[in-house]
């Protein structure tokens, strides 16, 4: 999965999500193995929806499971939390988000304020 995973076509990369529950959930060091390509599928801009989406779900599961998951994939989000697309920003946020309240010990680039309520 390992050597699919580098290569750049995007079917292969799509073909390679189809394997990350089994090979990879669950091990932080698959994990940082596969760094590379989970920045590679979700930096594509306009291209790859199915792949980014599979890949956003996986790393959304894992980074919620533990703390050491938690802190790799916040590490990777923080540089494409700043050069992505709207729409893909939006779902990274979220994810940063729910990272923070899960695990409030695990940095995250962003920083969570209460919502201030007006009263008449």
């Amino acid at each position: 999965m390992v050597k699919l995973s580098e290569h750049p076509a995007q079917n292969v990369q799509l073909y390679v999500t189809n394997y990350l529950q089994v090979h990879a959930a669950g091990n932080a060091a698959r994990l940082h193995q596969l760094q590379p390509y989970f920045l590679s599928v979700l930096s594509q801009v306009n291209r790859g929806r199915a792949a980014k989406n599979r890949v956003l779900s996986f790393l959304r599961q894992e980074a919620l499971n533990s703390p050491s998951a938690a802190r790799l994939v916040a590490e990777m989000l923080e540089r494409l939390c700043v050069t992505n697309a709207i729409g893909d920003k939006a779902e990274i946020i979220v994810l940063l988000r729910d990272i923070h309240l899960r695990f409030p010990d695990v940095p995250v680039p962003i920083s969570i304020k209460p919502v201030q309520t007006v009263t008449e």
